[in-house]
């Protein structure tokens, strides 16, 4: 399937904020290395013994305005939280309730792959965007979309989105 960027999503202006943004969270920030780090995972670091084409990892990237928020979830019920601003919220695999929320979570990403496309790089949100990685055995799957078109359920990745507010909160409450 091929991935339609929104407009909103692509206009030049947008692009250079990025950019401008991207420079500023350093590779070698924390933030970027815990991030390179799960995108890097694979079923075998994982100890995951599933099909390639089955999801068994979900990076979603939040543009805040003031930096970027990324969910991180794996199949075997881990799921964390980083902040390019600092700091963070590791190791929601020791909570029952969270790896529930990422099963829910990874099985809805795995209905959801149909939407994405595969991809090599992984660059961070557009300003106002959510992008969504999947990481599957034949590579990693990408989906941007404008925040609110998440809000008002008016996007394919709608649901996704909920699931994933649902892993947040259960973090949150573990803390």
């Amino acid at each position: 399937m091929v991935l339609v960027l929104l407009s909103a999503c692509v206009d030049e202006t947008i692009k250079q904020d990025v950019s401008k943004r991207s420079d500023a969270i350093s590779d070698t920030s924390t933030y970027m290395v815990l991030r390179g780090n799960a995108l890097a995972q694979n079923r075998q670091s994982l100890g995951l013994e599933l099909p390639d084409s089955a999801v068994y990892g979900l990076i979603i990237d939040w543009e805040k305005g003031d930096g970027i928020s990324t969910l991180v979830a794996f199949q075997s019920g881990d799921a964390s939280i980083y902040f390019s601003s600092g700091g963070g919220i590791i190791g929601g695999i020791q909570h029952e309730e969270v790896k529930v929320a990422v099963q829910q979570l990874i099985a809805q990403a795995q209905e959801d792959l149909v939407h994405m496309e595969l991809t090599k790089t992984t660059p961070l949100p557009h300003n106002d965007c959510i992008r969504f990685y999947a990481l599957t055995g034949l590579g990693v799957y990408t989906y941007q979309e404008v925040y609110s078109k998440l809000e008002d359920q008016s996007s394919v990745m709608s649901t996704l989105f909920g699931e994933a507010n649902k892993v947040i909160a259960a973090i949150r409450r573990q803390e």
